[in-house]
């Protein structure tokens, strides 16, 4: 009986282990993806950049044109 109840409560422990395995598969998952998450908002963070680049040019182009055509 006594025996019985401890392989009972060791399945137990030996389901939760396992349990905290998967769970820490899906954490490592989740900070996989969050790596990778952070890595696509670096990129568009620099193709902002780039385009406020080529915005400024496009600014600086249509005031020279302005200031040629005024007259």
């Amino acid at each position: 009986m006594i025996q019985g109840i401890a392989t009972k409560k060791n399945g137990k422990v030996s389901g939760m282990n396992d349990f905290a395995t998967e769970m820490n598969g899906k954490v490592s998952e989740m900070n996989d993806f969050a790596t990778e998450m952070n890595g696509k908002v670096s990129d568009m963070n620099d193709f902002v950049e780039e385009m406020k680049g080529k915005v400024l040019k496009m600014i600086d182009y249509v005031t020279a044109w302005k200031g040629n055509n005024s007259g």
